[in-house]
């Protein structure tokens, strides 16, 4: 009986590594990368993290017109 309860707190053991590894390599990193990656702007129109510059919107150029 005790043998097949250590072999369970084993594999609960091992279960909690993994997932407390998978949370510090993978998905914790790449949400933090996420979010300084592509900042939302502020309500006022500046950028976060920075001292007061607007942030301006990226402007497609203007389609050639055909004659």
């Amino acid at each position: 009986m005790t043998a097949e309860l250590w072999q369970f707190g084993i594999m609960l053991a091992g279960f909690c590594g993994a997932l407390i590894l998978w949370l510090k390599i993978v998905y914790l990193p790449r949400r933090t990368m996420e979010h300084w990656e592509s900042p939302e702007p502020k309500p006022d129109g500046t950028a976060p993290g920075t001292s007061g510059t607007a942030v301006e919107s990226p402007k497609s150029p203007a389609p050639p017109k055909n004659r």
